[in-house]
């Protein structure tokens, strides 16, 4: 990432940076693989030693997000490995049922929230039916 790329994706990540639940992250190093585990993300986002490296890693941030969406902004989520669980499980004929967690909606960033929760909810459950 160019570091104007980086300074808007820390202050979309930084959206993220709330008090209510923890936000376990992971920092991968893509060059050499090597992995750091934080426990929480809003320390890291005023680290700017951490968001030097930016260039060179790979974030995984614990945070609940629709699972409709794909990327928003610079920020991309785990759909595609949902998308390969969901696949899986469709071969196992034990497999009766699905749960899609709905509750962090409330600490969304504003511009992922919809006007109306039930809305909200509806969508994440008619994409988990057209995927499984």
């Amino acid at each position: 990432m160019e570091s104007n790329e980086v300074a808007m994706a820390v202050q979309q990540l930084s959206e993220f940076a709330e008090d209510r639940y923890l936000h376990q992250t992971v920092r991968q190093n893509v060059k050499t693989g090597e992995t750091t585990f934080h426990e929480d993300l809003p320390s890291l986002i005023g680290d700017g030693a951490v968001q030097d490296a930016w260039r060179d890693e790979e974030w995984r941030v614990h945070f609940h997000v629709p699972v409709y969406l794909e990327s928003f902004g610079l920020l991309q989520t785990t759909q595609e490995d949902t998308l390969e669980c969901l696949s899986l499980l469709a071969a196992d004929e034990s497999v009766l049922h699905y749960e899609v967690e709905t509750y962090a909606w409330g600490v969304l960033p504003k511009s992922l929230q919809l006007p109306d929760l039930s809305e909200g909810i509806a969508k994440e459950l008619k994409w988990m039916v057209s995927n499984s």
